[in-house]
């Protein structure tokens, strides 16, 4: 008996024929060239964004550090003040002045300082002591005021007065030496007279002073030669 074939359905296919799909097409395969070349062209933009952001946070500070200051915090200029000079001369007559040792009759040589320690073994060299100007000073005006302690009838000569300062000390803060292998006046009472007299001249003199150290041998020599 003849088979019967299957009318053909409304595809164009016959009923019973295999079912045919329509083939996919192939997705399109990345360039990756392409792409290879836009994520290098992404990395340097990146470079460059840092690079600008770097330079920018240094060059800024820099410039706010260098920049000229304005005029506006500048201290203002002081002006002129008219000086009354009848005050300014009484003000100069008030202040203290060291005598004239020329007018004085005697001559005064550098002042040294010999030493200066603390307590204990430790030695400091005369060279590397600090000097107290205040006392220096006093020291020479003191010899120079008390000038007529040689007499004038006297034969002339040295006298070194060496002036002993110790800030530790609760009295006798300054003691005045005048030792005899530091002097040419043979006289030794005349000699000794003098030291007291500056001695006393100097028990005034104010000792709140800057010093490294706690005590001091400050010398100075006078020449009473002529007198």
């Amino acid at each position: 008996m003849p088979l019967k074939s299957s009318p053909p359905s409304r595809f164009g296919l016959a009923k019973g024929d295999p079912k045919i799909g329509i083939p996919k097409s192939d997705p399109p395969k990345p360039d990756i060239e392409a792409l290879a070349a836009s994520v290098d062209r992404v990395g340097k933009i990146q470079l460059l964004i840092v690079g600008l952001l770097t330079l920018a946070l240094v060059a800024i500070p820099l410039y706010l550090w260098r920049r000229p200051r304005s005029d506006d915090n500048a201290p203002p200029i002081p002006r002129p003040v008219a000086v009354d000079t009848a005050a300014a001369a009484t003000a100069d007559t008030a202040a203290p002045t060291t005598p004239d040792a020329g007018a004085s009759g005697i001559s005064l040589s550098d002042i040294t300082v010999l030493s200066c320690h603390d307590r204990g073994t430790r030695k400091t060299a005369p060279g590397d002591c600090d000097r107290l100007s205040a006392i220096e000073t006093a020291l020479a005006a003191a010899i120079v005021k008390k000038a007529d302690c040689v007499p004038t009838s006297a034969t002339g000569g040295t006298i070194q007065y060496v002036a002993d300062v110790g800030f530790a000390r609760s009295r006798n803060k300054i003691a005045v030496l005048a030792p005899r292998d530091g002097r040419t006046l043979k006289n030794a009472k005349l000699a000794s007279a003098c030291a007291l007299a500056v001695k006393k001249e100097l028990a005034s003199t104010p000792l709140d002073i800057p010093h490294a150290h706690e005590r001091y041998k400050i010398a100075v020599t006078a020449n009473y030669a002529g007198r």
